[in-house]
C-alpha cells in the first residue's frame, strides 16, 4: 500500500485481524474432546498437552515487544496473523502426542505474537480516532470466537471430519487476513537494541498485571476445558459442547462492546470498577431457572468475570504513574 490508510479503513483492517484471531482459536477449541479421544488422553495428560500452548505463548510474549520494535507492529501483525492461520490445522492433523504438543507450542507462539502486535496497531487506530475504542476491538475478537465456535459446532453436527473443518477454516481465515493487511497502520521500527527485553514493573503496573492475569486465567480455562466438561462430564453431544464456548464468546463480546461506552463515560478506571459487578449478576441470572439450566449457561455466565479485564487493563497500563512504556510500543490516549 502506498500512503497512509484513512482511520476508517485502518479500523476495519485491525478489526478484521481481531475477528480472525478469535475465529481461528475458536475453530480449534470445540475439537479438543475429539483430540483427547483420538490420542486416548486422560484429563491429566490432556492438561499437560494443553500446557504446551501456554508455554509457547509465554516464550513468544517475552520477545514479541522486541520484535515489534525491530520491524514495526504492521510487519509483525502481518507475519503473526499468517502464521496463526497456517498453524490452525496442525493440532488436528498431528498423528502423535509429541507432534500434538509441538503444534500447540507453535499455535501459542503465533497467537501471543499477534496479540501484542495487533494491540499495538489498535492503539495507533485509537489515537487517530481520539476516543476510547479499544474494547470494541476486543469485542470483535469475542465475536470471532462466537462465529468460529458456532461454525465448528455446525460442522460437528453435520458430521464433517475435524481435519476438513480446520483446513477450510484456515484457508478462509488466510483470505480474510490477506485482504486486511494492506490497510494496517504504518509503524516505524524503533531502536529495539536500546531497550531491554525485560523490565521491572512499577507497583501499580504490577497490580494491573495481576488483574489481567486472573481475567485471562478464567478465559483460558474456559477455552481449554469448557468443551471437555460439557462433552465428558455432562455427556452432551459434540455440537452442544461447541455451543458452550460460543455462549462464552457471546457474553464476552457483549461486555466488551459495553466497555467501550463505559470507557468513554468514566474512563478505564470506571470500566474496571464496573467489571467487578458483573460476576454476581451472571450467577444470579443462571440461578433464576426453576429447573436445571441449559448446560451452556454456566459457561456463558462465567464470561462476565473476565470480559472487560483485558481491554481495560491495557488502557490503564499507559496511565500508570511512574511507568514507562517500551519505546517501540505506542501509548494510547487516556
Amino acid at each position: 500500500m502506498t500512503g497512509r490508510a484513512s482511520p476508517v479503513r485502518a479500523r476495519w483492517s485491525v478489526s478484521t485481524i481481531f475477528f480472525v484471531n478469535g475465529a481461528v482459536l475458536a475453530s480449534w477449541v470445540p475439537h479438543i474432546p475429539a483430540v483427547k479421544a483420538a490420542h486416548a488422553l486422560g484429563d491429566g495428560a490432556l492438561g499437560l498437552v494443553l500446557l504446551s500452548m501456554a508455554a509457547g505463548s509465554v516464550l513468544a510474549l517475552t520477545l514479541a515487544g522486541w520484535l515489534v520494535g525491530r520491524i514495526g507492529s504492521r510487519a509483525t501483525t502481518s507475519m503473526a496473523a499468517i502464521a496463526l492461520c497456517l498453524t490452525l490445522p496442525l493440532p488436528i492433523l498431528s498423528p502423535a502426542i509429541p507432534l500434538l504438543a509441538l503444534s500447540l507450542v507453535l499455535v501459542g507462539a503465533s497467537n501471543a505474537t499477534l496479540d501484542v502486535a495487533m494491540n499495538a496497531q489498535a492503539v495507533l487506530v485509537e489515537r487517530e480516532y481520539g476516543r476510547p475504542i479499544m474494547s470494541s476491538f476486543h469485542g470483535l475478537f469475542s465475536l470471532g470466537g462466537l462465529a468460529g465456535a458456532a461454525l465448528a459446532g455446525l460442522a460437528i453436527g453435520l458430521g464433517v471430519p475435524p481435519a476438513y473443518h480446520v483446513v477450510v477454516s484456515a484457508v478462509v481465515a488466510l483470505l480474510a487476513v490477506g485482504r486486511a493487511l494492506r490497510w494496517l497502520v504504518p509503524s516505524d521500527a524503533a531502536d529495539a537494541s536500546a531497550s531491554p527485553v525485560f523490565a521491572r514493573p512499577s507497583g501499580v503496573l504490577f497490580g494491573l498485571g495481576v488483574l489481567a492475569f486472573f481475567g485471562l486465567l478464567a478465559e483460558g480455562a474456559m477455552a481449554d476445558w469448557s468443551a471437555v466438561y460439557l462433552r465428558d462430564t455432562l455427556e452432551t453431544t459434540p455440537a452442544v459442547a461447541a455451543a458452550g464456548f460460543a455462549a462464552f464468546s457471546l457474553a464476552m463480546a457483549a461486555g466488551r462492546f459495553a466497555a467501550t461506552a463505559w470507557s468513554a463515560c468514566s474512563g478505564p478506571a470506571g470500566c474496571s470498577a464496573h467489571r467487578g459487578r458483573w460476576p454476581p449478576a451472571g450467577s444470579a441470572a443462571r440461578s433464576s431457572w426453576a429447573r436445571r439450566p441449559p448446560p451452556w449457561s454456566g459457561v456463558g455466565s462465567s464470561a462476565s468475570a473476565s470480559r472487560t479485564s483485558s481491554p481495560c487493563s491495557s488502557a490503564r497500563r499507559d496511565m500508570c504513574a511512574g511507568s514507562r512504556p517500551a519505546p517501540h510500543l505506542p501509548r494510547s490516549r487516556p
